[in-house]
């Protein structure tokens, strides 16, 4: 319940925000660095949005399968103190590669849906934001789930 309440309220402030129209390119998926075994890996991008606003940034997380790509995207923003998640710039990830990571508390969350399974915030999740593949090119569709 927390965190569809705070799921409201960042979507309503975060969207007017952006100085960027959508849909925006975040980067090539090919720039996504990827655990060559485990066949998924992380990327950070700096959203467009008024200096000092909060959360600033996203990241988006790649998952590979044979010819399937999978990207899953997140506002950098934990829901337990509002910090970002990432331990050094593109490092979103538990070290086996199957969890998003929060470096500030130790928070787990699935890659699929953001969900907090281990740490202070279990029961929260992450704000998702929309992302598709356009050929090598990530795009933003929305800053919402869709």
């Amino acid at each position: 319940m927390a965190s569809s309440g705070r799921q409201e309220l960042l979507n309503f402030t975060v969207t007017p925000m952006l100085n960027a129209p959508l849909p925006l390119r975040l980067g090539a998926v090919s720039e996504i660095e990827m655990d060559p075994e485990k066949g998924v890996g992380a990327k950070g991008y700096a959203l467009p949005v008024p200096k000092g606003t909060r959360p600033d940034s996203m990241f988006v997380v790649c998952r590979r399968a044979g010819e399937t790509t999978e990207l899953f995207g997140y506002l950098n923003d934990c829901p337990h103190v509002n910090t970002t998640l990432d331990w050094a710039p593109d490092k979103f990830l538990s070290w086996d590669k199957r969890m998003i990571l929060c470096a500030t508390h130790g928070a787990q969350f699935r890659i699929d849906d953001g969900y907090c399974v281990a740490g202070p915030c279990v029961g929260q999740g992450l704000i998702p934001v929309t992302v598709t593949l356009d050929g090598d090119e990530i795009m933003l569709i929305s800053m919402t789930s869709e």
